[in-house]
């Protein structure tokens, strides 16, 4: 994620310093730390895991595990550790 600002109205845009890099495997970390934000907030999480001592859900579980061809392992060993 990338700030990105324009001198010329929006016409050209350029990438500032500012902004985050987060590497693919990083994304359950990520969505699970949101999903606990948005619970402390008092703010409903998209879905509701099956376990309270989960993070994500099977079904967000395996969408990380396809879209960045992780194993299911690999995503519970970012989220335990």
């Amino acid at each position: 994620m990338r700030v990105f600002w324009t001198p010329d109205g929006g016409i050209n845009w350029h990438p500032s310093k500012k902004g985050l890099a987060l590497g693919v495997e990083k994304l359950p970390v990520l969505l699970a730390t949101l999903h606990q934000a948005a619970e402390l907030l008092g703010q409903d999480a998209p879905d509701q895991v099956e376990d309270e001592n989960e993070l994500l859900t099977s079904e967000e579980k395996a969408i990380l595990c396809e879209e960045f061809n992780l194993e299911i392992g690999q995503i519970e060993g970012l989220l335990s550790g």
